[in-house]
C-alpha cells in the first residue's frame, strides 16, 4: 500500500497559501486587463480583492505565529 504523506507543517502551509494567493492575484489582474466582457472583469476584480484580503490576514497570522512568508 502507498504511504500516506505526512501532514504539512505550519510553515509549509503558510508558504503554499501565500503562493496560491499571489498566483490568483496575478492571474486575476491579467484577466482584468485583457478581458472584454464586463462580467469577467468584475469577477477578476473580486478575485483580486478577495485574495488580497486573505493575503493580509495570512500575513498577520504568520507574524503572530513567528512564521516567515515567501
Amino acid at each position: 500500500p502507498a504511504k500516506a504523506k505526512p501532514p504539512l507543517t505550519d510553515q509549509q502551509f503558510v508558504i503554499m497559501a501565500a503562493s496560491s494567493d499571489l498566483a490568483e492575484i496575478k492571474m486575476s489582474t491579467a484577466a482584468q486587463d485583457k478581458a472584454k466582457d464586463k462580467e469577467v472583469k468584475d469577477f477578476a476584480a473580486k478575485m483580486v480583492s478577495d485574495h488580497s484580503t486573505s493575503s493580509e490576514k495570512l500575513k498577520e497570522a504568520a507574524k503572530a505565529a513567528n512564521l516567515g512568508l515567501p
